[in-house]
């Protein structure tokens, strides 16, 4: 495992996990909307050679609904662990990954932004990445 790509894949994907929770708060809207007001009956019947009964189709909605709420759960606690993993760098290096690696401003930008040269902001970058992987993963090591 390389500390500082899972950092950095972490960091890409936030954005991602933030779209996700939207669709995920719609599907779950959807879902309850769809169960409101359903009653199941589960009596251990069989009921012919039908393969899908209107049962089914209630329980199935049931099952996407408890597992898309699972999902935004989760979703939600590895937003709030990143977070709070960035909250731990200095103002200038957090802004710095979110620009880099989750927003993907374009480097004369941020170049211009942060009043340094490309290299210079490769530099930071580094730094500050080191850093997050560093929080992130719990790692000691010598700076």
């Amino acid at each position: 495992m390389d500390y500082i790509r899972e950092a950095i894949e972490r960091l890409r994907h936030l954005k991602d996990l933030y779209k996700a929770n939207e669709n995920l708060r719609d599907t779950i809207l959807d879902l309850r909307l769809k169960c409101q007001g359903k009653e199941v009956v589960l009596d251990g019947m069989p009921h012919g050679s039908g393969s899908i009964t209107y049962d089914d189709a209630i329980i199935n909605n049931m099952f996407k609904l408890q597992e898309s709420e699972k999902q935004l759960e989760e979703n939600k606690a590895e937003i709030k662990k990143i977070n709070k993993e960035l909250s731990g760098l200095a103002e200038r290096d957090r802004e710095l990954l979110i620009q880099w690696f989750v927003d993907r401003v374009d480097l004369q930008d941020m170049c211009t932004k942060h009043i340094c040269s490309k290299s210079e902001l490769y530099r930071r970058k580094d730094r500050a990445i080191r850093q997050f992987a560093v929080q992130v993963f719990g790692i000691r090591v010598i700076r």
